[in-house]
């Protein structure tokens, strides 16, 4: 990330792909609050890096998930669901998913878990 850091510009997408693995590394460490802020960093540099794309590749949709996911487990659920939602349509965007190759599955079972978190279990259970 140093390396990136020096060169924003030239490495923008590489320092993306960089802060991609620290939310989910530290996540699964079981330590949320830490992870948030390398997931805010991770989705805004994607969508620096994605700004102009119609559409928005699958990297970005990773972005927006990765933030929701840690939204949830910061208790933050209502704008975790927002992200959710926002990554399935970007998804359903894609030629992969209007070909019927590629499915929602992160967006759609992040977004049960958030609803069920909100006592909506009718709305989950239609996410499965």
């Amino acid at each position: 990330m140093t390396i990136c850091e020096r060169h924003p510009d030239e490495l923008a997408e590489e320092m993306a792909d960089s802060l991609f693995s620290l939310p989910s590394l530290i996540n699964s460490h079981n330590q949320p609050k830490a992870a948030l802020s390398y997931a805010e960093r991770h989705f805004e540099q994607h969508m620096k890096v994605e700004m102009g794309r119609s559409p928005m590749r699958k990297v970005a949709v990773t972005a927006h998930s990765e933030l929701a996911l840690s939204y949830m487990l910061n208790d933050r659920i209502k704008e975790g669901l927002e992200l959710s939602r926002d990554a399935q349509l970007l998804l359903e965007q894609t030629q992969e998913f209007r070909n019927g190759r590629y499915w929602p599955t992160f967006p759609l079972i992040h977004q049960a878990l958030m609803l069920m978190e909100l006592g909506d279990i009718a709305d989950a259970e239609e996410r499965r």
